[in-house]
């Protein structure tokens, strides 16, 4: 009798193991993924970005630990105007990609007390700084690509 009140349990949990599995939702074919998001920068798997630090200039030369820039182009050194940059006092061209220990020779007689190292394109004649003109300064999402320094 015990087997009777049983039964119909077992045959639940039977049923419930071996009912067919519904279709995945869509057309039934696997989940594609997207593909991955593309580096931040320009679109072209390179970021560009400076890093300088603080240091003396007695000799007359700034050197900027790293520039990476896409195509050639042009590490500037700007005085500082109330805040923002100011005039261009020394520039040196970069390549494309990363670029370590970038030395620029500055006029002394214009250096500030904080000084902006800014990346620029070689946008015009290659290997001619041009700026005002077509070497203009390189933005990324809206910012231009620089760092302040003393």
């Amino acid at each position: 009798m015990k087997f009777l009140v049983l039964l119909p349990i077992v045959i639940v949990l039977i049923a419930g193991c071996t009912a067919p599995q519904s279709p995945p939702a869509g057309n039934g074919n696997p989940p594609v993924t997207p593909p991955p998001a593309p580096p931040a920068g320009n679109g072209h798997g390179v970021t560009p970005e400076v890093i300088v630090s603080s240091q003396s200039v007695s000799d007359g030369t700034v050197v900027v630990q790293d520039v990476v820039s896409e195509g050639l182009g042009w590490i500037t050194i700007h005085t500082d105007n109330n805040g923002a940059p100011g005039a261009v006092i020394g520039q040196s061209q970069v390549s494309d990609g990363e670029n370590h220990d970038v030395e620029v020779a500055i006029d002394l007689s214009g250096a500030t007390l904080t000084m902006y190292a800014m990346l620029h394109t070689d946008a015009g004649e290659a290997g001619v700084y041009e700026f005002p003109g077509p070497d203009i300064p390189v933005s990324m999402d809206g910012d231009i690509v620089m760092t302040g320094f003393s």
